[in-house]
């Protein structure tokens, strides 16, 4: 690399208190979100693929509401008939929506 350009490099900045502790706890995290990246794309979730997109919608879900999260389930939106592929459904699964705190009791 010449001088010049070595002279047009920024100058690392050191963290500030707020970011190191930010970046120490997601290097302490390193392996349980490799696991976590490894199970998402694991589960098929292509183009149609209800069995998969239900599977890491139930995933999802836990996990949101395993930190308190309340989930609702709006109506999806049908696709435009130009768009549904062969086999595929065009009724919209529902969508989830959280929210935080817990859902009130009925």
């Amino acid at each position: 690399m010449s001088k010049e350009r070595m002279s047009q490099e920024p100058t690392p900045q050191p963290l500030s208190t707020l970011e190191r502790a930010i970046a120490d706890s997601l290097a302490g995290r390193a392996a349980a979100m490799e696991r976590d990246l490894a199970e998402f794309v694991a589960i098929p979730t292509c183009s149609g693929h209800e069995e998969g997109l239900a599977r890491f919608r139930d995933l999802v879900r836990a996990r949101l509401a395993a930190l308190g999260a309340s989930i609702d389930e709006i109506p999806g939106d049908p696709k435009p008939a130009w768009i549904v592929q062969p086999g595929q459904r065009a009724d919209a699964p529902p969508r989830d929506r959280a929210r935080r705190g817990r859902a009130p009791s009925t």
